[in-house]
């Protein structure tokens, strides 16, 4: 295992204080020491250091540091605070429920998302081949981070104090409101008193689902998962009737990718923002 101090200077991201303090110490065993000596600056340290995967190994390294069992009794008492929901957060974050809600850590922990390799699912999802499953405009932008957009949008909606799937089963509702999409266009409709109009777009062909990649919904060798083969703008209309919100680019499949996933696409036009949807359906929070 690496020591402590090449961690320190290996990692970029290894906050200057943690490096200053490192240099005074003449050995490794001076280093845990002094660590364990001063909590409250540890403590400081963890607190601001950022989740990822690159910080990850230090994380661990500075945590196996306060929980050592050859601490005092006093020492004990002085990490207590480090040990609280803050660190568990990080180090202990549940597997990812599809449907549910994920912490933010649970996400960055991600190796695959419905049975997909990150890296996989990343090279499917950016920009490319018109062949399916890519998209040649992408799900995703061509150097963008699929799980940081993920931890993004997740903070967002959280923030907002909804979850994935109360914005999706609104958005769904809304579309089964509007019908059939070949009776769909310039269309107006009222829902849950407020009035909108909706433009559809019809493609050539149909998109597959980038997780469930090859099959149609139904498909019995599929999951199901939604394809589209239309894009819809959805505007929101005050009692002039003029557009005071509009969504462009909804597919049929993005109910379900936010559901499921908590995706709502990243830096390319078909992009629909968790603030979009929210604006778009003057949606309340639910009680914290």
């Amino acid at each position: 295992m690496d020591n402590l101090s090449s961690i320190f200077t290996s990692n970029k991201n290894t906050p200057k204080k943690l490096l200053d303090f490192a240099s005074k110490c003449n050995s490794e065993d001076a280093l845990k020491k002094k660590l364990r000596g001063d909590p409250k600056f540890l403590f400081s340290i963890i607190k601001n250091m950022e989740i990822s995967r690159e910080n990850k190994p230090l994380f661990i390294r500075l945590f196996s540091i306060i929980k050592r069992p050859d601490l005092t009794r006093a020492e004990r008492k002085a990490v207590n605070i480090i040990n609280q929901k803050f660190i568990k957060e990080k180090f202990y974050a549940k597997p990812f429920v599809e449907d549910g809600d994920n912490s933010d850590q649970t996400i960055l922990n991600l190796k695959k998302l419905h049975g997909w390799d990150i890296e996989e699912l990343e090279e499917r999802l950016q920009p490319g081949e018109i062949e399916p499953p890519h998209s040649a405009y992408g799900f995703i932008g061509k150097n963008e981070s699929l799980l940081t957009l993920l931890v993004k949008d997740n903070k967002t909606v959280h923030q907002h104090g909804f979850s994935h799937k109360e914005i999706a089963d609104e958005l769904s509702q809304f579309l089964e409101v509007c019908g059939s999409i070949f009776d769909c266009n310039n269309k107006h409709v009222k829902y849950k008193g407020t009035s909108y109009r909706i433009d559809v777009f019809c493609s050539r062909g149909c998109q597959d689902n980038p997780f469930d990649p090859g099959y149609y919904p139904g498909d019995p060798n599929g999951e199901g998962l939604p394809t589209s083969s239309y894009d819809m703008k959805i505007s929101k209309l005050n009692e002039s009737g003029q557009a005071v919100v509009t969504v462009t680019n909804v597919t049929s499949m993005l109910p379900s990718l936010i559901r499921k996933f908590g995706f709502y696409e990243g830096d390319t036009r078909y992009r629909v923002s968790p603030e979009d949807l929210i604006n778009l359906f003057n949606l309340n929070p639910r009680k914290m």
